[in-house]
C-alpha cells in the first residue's frame, strides 16, 4: 500500500501506542509533509497526551518533502528493514523532545538532494537528534546525506554500532551545537566511516567531530575511519575514549584542540579536552596521524591526552606516514600533559615519528 497525500502528512499517530506498520510506502507530496509523525507528550504539540508508539518493518519511508519520519515529545519507535530517504528538503529521522528510536538494518541515505550544498543548510541530515532524544541505531546504512550522516545536539544520547556512515556532504557524524548545555553522550561502536566531507575538499570535514561546546562523555571504540576529506576524528572538548580503532588514509587521522573564550574569533572549548588513545591504527594518513593544538593564547582550556600504554592492547601503531606526510604525531603549543608513554606506541615507515616541538612527556 501507498499513502501518498496531495497535503499534509502521510500518517499522524496522536498519543497512540500499539501501532505496526508493515509493508507500507509513505510519500507525500506538499511542501513541508512529513512521510510518519509522532505526536504526544511533554515538549510536543500536545503535552496532554501520551507519547506515541510505532513498530515498523519494510516500510519505505521516500522522497517525502520534510522528515521522512518526525518523533516529538516522548514519544518512540522501533523500525527495521526499511528505507527513510531522500528526504526531498529535509531529514530522514528527526528525533525531538525526549522521544527515543531504535533503529535497525534500515537505509537512510541521499537525504536533502534538492537544497543548494552552501551555505551550510538545515537540511540534508540523516539522522537528526535533538532536546534530550536517544537514538540507538544499528547495521544501518547512513550514506551520500546532503551535510550530516548523524547529529546529536541538546544533551541527547546516541549509540551508533556497526552503520555504515559515508558520503557526507560534511561531517559523518557531529556530536553538541552552538548553544548551551551540550551534554551530550554518544557510544560510537565498530562503525564503517569513510569519504565523508564529499562538498568540502578544499578544507575538508570530519569522519566524526565532537564539537567544541561539548561538556558529555564519548566513547570511541573498534571503527574504522577511512579517506574522510579532514579528520578522521576531531574532539575540541569533552572526555574521550579512543579504543581499537583505525584511521587510514584520511587528511589526518585524530585532531585534538582547546582554545579559551577569551580569543577571538575562535569558537571556544566548553571544558577540557581530555582523552585516552590506545590500541588504534593510524596508517597513511596524508599529513598526520595524531595532531594536537592548544590555541595560541589559551591559558584556561587544556589538552589532557593520555597516548599509547604498555600494558596488553594499549599500544597505538603509526605506519606509513610518508611525503608529503609530515609526523607521526604532531603538536602545537601543547604542555606537559600531552603524554606518550616510553615504550607505549610503535612507528614504522614514518617520514618523521614524533615532531620535535612535541613535550618531552610524549617519546618514543
Amino acid at each position: 500500500v501507498t499513502i501518498a497525500p496531495a497535503s499534509g502528512d502521510a500518517i499522524t499517530l496522536q498519543g497512540s501506542t500499539g501501532y505496526q506498520l508493515r509493508g507500507l510506502r509513505l510519500q507525500t507530496a506538499a511542501a513541508g509533509a512529513r512521510g510518519l509523525t509522532l505526536v504526544g507528550g511533554p515538549g510536543s504539540v500536545l503535552p496532554s497526551f501520551p507519547g506515541a508508539q510505532v513498530n515498523a518493518a519494510a516500510v519505505d519511508f521516500v522522497e517525502n518533502h520534510g522528515q521522512n519520519v518526525l518523533l516529538t515529545g516522548s514519544a518512540n519507535a522501533w523500525i527495521r528493514y526499511s528505507r527513510l530517504s531522500r528526504s526531498r528538503a529535509s531529514h530522514g529521522l528527526s528525533l525531538w523532545q525526549a522521544s527515543y528510536a531504535r533503529v535497525v538494518a534500515s537505509e537512510i541515505s541521499g537525504n536533502g538532494y534538492t537544497v543548494p550544498v552552501a551555505p551550510l543548510p538545515d537540511a540534508g541530515k540523516g539522522f537528526d537528534l535533538r532536546y534530550a532524544s536517544e537514538l540507538d541505531a544499528r547495521r544501518n546504512t547512513v550514506a551520500d546525506n546532503l551535510t550530516f550522516g548523524v547529529i546529536g545536539v541538546d544533551q541527547t544520547v546516541a549509540r551508533l554500532a556497526y552503520n555504515t556512515i559515508s558520503g557526507s556532504g560534511y561531517n559523518g557524524i557531529i556530536f553538541c551545537g552552538p548553544n548551551a548545555n551540550q551534554t551530550v553522550r554518544s557510544y560510537v561502536n565498530g562503525n564503517w566511516v569513510a569519504g565523508n566531507g564529499t562538498y568540502f575538499f578544499s578544507n575538508g570535514s570530519n569522519g566524526t567531530e565532537i564539537y567544541t561546546s561539548c561538556e558529555g562523555t564519548h566513547s570511541v571504540t573498534g571503527n574504522s575511519f577511512v579517506g574522510n576529506t579532514l579528520n578522521g576524528a576531531f574532539a575540541g572538548s569533552s572526555t574521550v575514549t579512543f579504543t581499537g580503532n583505525a584511521f587510514r588514509q584520511n587528511r589526518i587521522g585524530i585532531s585534538l584542540y582547546a582554545v579559551d573564550a577569551s580569543v577571538a574569533g575562535a569558537s571556544p572549548s566548553r571544558a577540557d579536552t581530555v582523552v585516552t588513545i590506545q590500541g588504534n591504527v593510524f596508517d597513511a594518513n596524508t599529513i598526520d596521524g595524531l595532531y594536537a593544538e592548544r590555541y595560541a593564547g589559551t591559558t584556561v582550556r587544556r589538552i589532557v591526552a593520555t597516548v599509547g600504554g604498555t600494558s596488553t592492547g594499549q599500544s597505538n601503531v603509526f605506519s606509513n606516514h610518508v611525503a608529503p606526510a609530515y609526523h607521526a604525531i604532531s603538536c602545537l603549543n601543547l604542555t606537559t600533559q600531552f603524554a606518550c608513554p616510553v615504550g607505549g606506541n610503535s612507528f614504522s615507515n614514518n617520514v618523521d615519528d614524533i615532531e620535535a616541538a612535541c613535550p618531552t612527556s610524549c617519546r618514543k
